[in-house]
């Protein structure tokens, strides 16, 4: 789970190039200190919160790099989830950021940023894993998106679960997560 600061894992106009540098450089960086595989089958993408967002969309957007991705409690419609939930954003500047990354909510509508947009032009989309605590403010996100994969036809698994937006609700959905991966059999407790 690689840190993307306040970026949301794109390549904002100002700023570092955080997409860049997770589809780009850190497979290579990987690859070469542990001889990890660059075939689509062997390589996911996961991530909470934001990085749930950003593990959705670059697996949306490029689907030829990854065969699977989850989303734990997902950000991935930031305009409508402040709006949702304005309370669960307590960075005093959290509105402003969002638009120096994606410029307006008009544009982020508009391009790959977009969730909605992505699953319209995606071909041969990775198994998608998504969920969310039914007490997590951003459940209203988690919902919008099904219905935006929903209306795409992409399939996915869906998990709705007592819990909020906390380290508690993910701590229980990693072993999930791993087991969708195949990184670990049903019933086997732990990591």
């Amino acid at each position: 789970m690689p840190q993307a600061h306040r970026g949301f894992y794109t390549n904002p106009a100002y700023g570092y190039q955080y997409e860049d540098f997770l589809v780009k450089e850190l497979p290579v960086v990987v690859g070469n200190f542990f001889h990890a595989s660059g075939r689509r089958e062997d390589n996911f993408i996961a991530g909470i919160s934001v990085g749930g967002y950003g593990a959705l969309r670059l697996a949306l957007k490029y689907p030829d790099l990854y065969s699977k991705a989850a989303s734990l409690s997902g950000a991935s419609d930031p305009y409508y989830a402040q709006r949702l939930c304005p309370g669960l954003f307590t960075v005093g500047d959290f509105a402003r950021n969002i638009d120096n990354v994606f410029g307006s909510e008009e544009a982020f509508n508009m391009s790959d940023n977009s969730i909605e947009v992505l699953s319209r032009k995606v071909k041969d989309a990775p198994e998608l894993y998504i969920s969310c605590g039914t007490e997590d403010a951003l459940l209203g996100v988690h919902e919008r998106i099904k219905g935006y994969l929903d209306k795409a036809g992409i399939g996915y698994t869906s998990y709705e679960g007592t819990g909020t937006h906390s380290w508690k609700f993910w701590n229980e959905e990693l072993g999930k997560v791993l087991a969708f991966l195949g990184l670990r059999k049903d019933g086997q407790k732990g990591f």
